[in-house]
């Protein structure tokens, strides 16, 4: 109940982002966010959401679309977010995930509905590569669907173990209802 109040009180109170850091859309949320990290909440795990991803049509390319819209919008949430920040970027780990994967080839103009997808991992400690995971390429697909390769709870339950120093026993009381496999995310 402390943190929850230390964090309204923090919420109510101005909040000027670092200099050039301009928020916009889901930037707001980060903003949010990046104001309780600032000011000492004690964050330790929170969620942002961002609907509008059930892209069927116009996804689109680097010269706009809905999806492309969509992504752009979020790249440039979570670089206002480092950015603002500063230095404390450096104890934060921003997971970015979805709940539905993408087909490889368009489905009536889009590629929604597929079951593998990505797990974005940015992080403020060093991670062990670029591409974490197993990844077997575009050869093999599954009906049409990137295959699953890696389990996202496995990540989730990884960058958990990695943030916060919990053993394998304790990871598993948080997904109790399947194996977690850990996974080499951080260096």
């Amino acid at each position: 109940m402390a943190a929850l109040a230390a964090a309204q009180r923090l919420a109510a109170g101005p909040y000027q982002a670092a200099r050039g850091v301009r928020y916009e859309g889901v930037g707001y949320a980060f903003r949010q966010l990046a104001q309780l990290i600032k000011g000492g909440a004690n964050v330790r795990v929170a969620t942002v959401g961002m609907g509008g991803y059930d892209t069927h049509e116009n996804q689109g390319t680097r010269s706009g679309g809905q999806l492309w819209r969509r992504l752009n919008e979020l790249a440039s949430a979570l670089a206002a977010f480092c950015t603002d920040l500063g230095d404390r970027a450096a104890d934060v780990t921003v997971m970015v995930s979805s709940e539905f994967g993408r087909r490889v080839a368009s489905n009536g103009g889009g590629t929604d509905h597929g079951h593998g997808g990505v797990v974005t991992i940015l992080s403020g400690r060093k991670l062990a590569g670029s591409l974490l995971g197993s990844w077997r390429g575009l050869n093999d697909l599954d009906s049409g669907d990137v295959p699953e390769y890696n389990n996202m709870f496995d990540v989730y339950g990884s960058v958990a173990q990695g943030r916060f120093g919990l053993t394998t026993a304790q990871v598993d009381r948080i997904f109790p209802r399947r194996k977690y496999t850990p996974m080499k995310l951080y260096a």
